[in-house]
């Protein structure tokens, strides 16, 4: 399966929903919001990912779910604005008053989004590092949490 340039480009413009404006970020001092900036990024170098490699590959990847059925930009702008829309419904849901302010929310239901996504491009992005001798990342331990360590 080959893009074309314009299917590319097409799909980076369904990337470009990012939240605009002059304002400084950090102004607020609100974490919740430099959350959700953070998962919003994350969750789109996640399309990008899975658009390279489709690209890449010609179709043939170890993609899981929803991932696993993408034949084409159609597809996949179709998850992105799924993906979106369920943010905007999460907010709504817990707060209909404060929609476009409920960082927490938002930040919430970015973070869930891109936990399901890592899950469904992890066998295929394991099998690339294989493919290409990488090792995995060793990584230290981590402390138990607050609510493992009772």
């Amino acid at each position: 399966m080959a893009w074309t340039d314009d299917d590319l480009g097409a799909g980076a413009l369904g990337l470009n929903d990012q939240q605009h404006g002059d304002d400084s970020k950090l102004g607020s001092a609100d974490p919740h919001m430099l959350a959700a900036y953070c998962f919003d990024s994350m969750r789109k170098l996640h399309y990008l990912y899975v658009v390279l490699r489709l690209q890449m590959s010609g179709g043939e990847t170890r993609f899981d779910g929803r991932y696993g059925s993408i034949s084409g930009p159609r597809e996949l702008a179709g998850i992105i604005r799924d993906d979106t829309q369920a943010v905007e419904d999460a907010v709504m849901r817990e707060n209909p008053q404060t929609r476009s302010e409920d960082w927490e929310i938002r930040a919430r239901a970015l973070e869930q989004i891109i936990r399901d996504q890592f899950r469904l491009i992890q066998a295929d992005h394991d099998a690339l590092l294989e493919y290409f001798g990488v090792p995995p990342v060793s990584k230290a331990p981590r402390p138990p949490a607050a609510s493992e360590a009772k």
